[in-house]
């Protein structure tokens, strides 16, 4: 895991918290928040006339990550205009995973996200925008292995009546 700053001192660095990178451009205004969990896919199996249950382990689930930022000033609301038509998914925005950057996805082991859903709050003059990005934690496909299946084809019966015998065929070449 790479190191990430802590929040709350007078570093530079501190101030990472308050930005996030999506698909290489810097979201406008500052993160309010961020959320990032990392579960673990749990199967229940109960027997029958039993208390309790046994757990089964199925692995990790990908993250969920909802950033809320807010911009407050004109600039930050045109920058955000220009980002959104490439990231919201029904402005034609990007149909592929991006990079994402904030501590709390680098803690959390995300780096790479693909858009669900984006949101805008209402205005307000006095404390600005909410906007609300939702994405799915995007990894690469797992390579499954190979698997040659094998159909029995019946052919035709001969003019004489005795029948041949199944020919079997691999659909994998």
């Amino acid at each position: 895991m790479t190191a990430t700053p802590f929040w709350c001192d007078d570093s530079l660095d501190a101030h990472a918290w308050d930005f996030c990178w999506l698909h290489g451009e810097l979201l406008p205004g500052v993160v309010v928040s961020l959320d990032c969990p990392n579960k673990r896919g749990l199967d229940e199996q109960r027997s029958p006339g039993k208390d309790g249950v046994v757990l089964k382990d199925t692995g990790y689930l990908l993250s969920t990550v909802v950033v809320k930022f807010r911009i407050w000033t004109a600039e930050q609301d045109a920058a955000w205009q220009t980002l959104r038509q490439k990231i919201d998914p029904k402005l034609a925005g990007t149909r592929s995973p991006g990079p994402i950057l904030h501590p709390k996805t680098t803690r959390a082991g995300v780096n790479t996200v693909y858009v669900e859903s984006v949101e805008e709050g209402d205005p307000s003059p006095v404390s600005g925008m909410i906007i609300t990005i939702s994405a799915r934690e995007w990894t690469a496909k797992t390579k499954l292995a190979k698997v040659s299946t094998t159909v029995k084809r019946q052919a035709a019966p001969t003019p004489h009546g005795s029948e041949r015998p199944p020919i079997e065929v691999n659909t994998f070449g």
